[in-house]
């Protein structure tokens, strides 16, 4: 589900962003009639197509800049895989800019748990290595209070199956029950409420707000993150971070020793930085004032406008035609409250979601009418899941080939 950011009219292009993975591996890269369309919109001066990048591309040598893409969203123009891009095709804002601006509420003097865990339950995030510290931490420091976010992603109709094909760690749902006792979870929260059932976002945004500003620190432990929301969330609300030494992400220049704990992965190592971290809370601080000039919606929206009119007047095009710039801290992602798939494989999913954007009236990008594509699925058939597996595999191995070499 790309992110429709104008409508198109007689005499303006519209404008739709896609995220990273879909060019390089969805519909615009492995699609000939999609990638025609996309070519012929731009020249005929229909569409302006962006790319938003939230995950990590640093593996790459440089970014493939197709003639259909006019503009690439990521915070650091200096990123080595960003060399060949021009200035004029480089835009500083990606969804972690535009947080809504409740985000901005005052802070609170008592902090009602010591630790917050927002991830996923994925081996990605390190959901069981978060555990495990957690257990290491409360050797140390019994009285510790916990609440984990960690939405419930598994399909119902799968059962015991959705861990396999979901790509789900197994080990959140099996863990807390053997690793803590009766007496300690007593002290830890675990909001863990089925999407399948409730959506994409099964608490609103400001009741995470409102835990996350009554919490000591947010903890994220993954080693690969893009833009990741959560810790601008969290930077935004007052809230310093505990992130792991290794991550890689495009926030990383933003976090420092006053406003972030960089703890090892070693679980008994990091719960010692843990214990001594909230022992001495009082030598951390977050500096609010310019996490709102990083991340706010009050601060970024009209400058982006601004950037995206610029393309238009640039072609000698007008600006005309209705702006959709709500919610772009979800939709620049393709995160939606029901939907937050990205097109891979159905060329058909593609061309009826164009056919709705194109259709949108007044100033609202509404998630239910954009995805009601008459029951299509993006779902891949047999040849293309064995074009996605070798892939996948070539991937692997031009990625590592090099270190493996070396090794042996």
């Amino acid at each position: 589900m790309p992110c429709i950011l104008k409508q198109p009219t007689s005499e303006s292009p519209g404008i739709i962003t896609f995220t990273h993975g879909e060019a390089l591996w969805g519909l615009p890269k492995r699609s000939k009639r999609v990638k025609n369309f996309l070519l012929e919109a731009k020249r005929s001066g229909k569409w302006i197509f962006g790319i938003h990048i939230q995950g990590d591309c640093s593996y790459l040598e440089k970014w493939p800049m197709p003639e259909w893409q006019s503009f690439v969203m990521w915070p650091n123009q200096q990123a080595k895989f960003l060399h060949n891009l021009p200035s004029d095709q480089f835009c500083k804002y990606t969804c972690v800019n535009f947080l809504p601006k409740f985000l901005a509420i005052k802070p609170v003097e008592f902090k009602e748990w010591d630790i917050c865990v927002i991830s996923r339950a994925s081996s990605i995030k390190r959901i069981e290595e978060t555990l495990l510290l957690l257990r290491a931490l409360l050797d140390r420091r019994p009285e510790t209070k916990i609440v984990c976010i960690v939405p419930d992603s598994r399909h119902l109709h799968l059962g015991n199956k959705s861990y396999a094909k979901q790509s789900i760690d197994k080990s959140y749902f099996e863990l807390p029950r053997n690793l803590f006792s009766a007496r300690e979870l007593k002290n830890i929260s675990f909001i863990s409420s089925s999407q399948d059932a409730f959506g994409n976002f099964p608490l609103a945004d400001s009741l995470v707000a409102d835990i996350l500003i009554k919490s000591k620190f947010m903890m994220l432990t993954s080693h690969s993150e893009g833009v990741p929301r959560v810790i601008a969330e969290t930077l935004l609300l007052g809230t310093p971070c505990i992130v792991s030494e290794n991550l890689s992400s495009g926030l990383n220049e933003s976090l420092n020793k006053e406003n972030s704990l960089k703890i090892v992965d070693d679980p008994l190592g990091a719960a010692l930085q843990l214990n001594l971290a909230l022992e001495n809370y009082e030598k951390f601080s977050v500096n609010r004032h310019q996490a709102m000039s990083l991340f706010s919606e009050a601060e970024h929206l009209n400058a982006f406008k601004k950037f995206l009119s610029d393309k238009l007047i640039a072609m000698g095009s007008k600006d005309q035609g209705n702006w959709y710039l709500e919610d772009l801290h979800l939709r620049l992602a393709c995160h939606g409250q029901k939907q937050q798939s990205q097109f891979f494989y159905n060329e058909k999913i593609f061309f009826k979601w164009l056919e709705r954007a194109s259709a949108l009236q007044g100033t609202y990008a509404d998630e239910d009418f954009l995805t009601n594509l008459d029951g299509l699925k993006d779902s891949p058939n047999a040849r293309q899941k064995l074009r996605s597996y070798l892939g996948t595999i070539r991937r692997w191995l031009k990625n590592n080939l090099k270190a493996l070499y070396a090794k042996y």
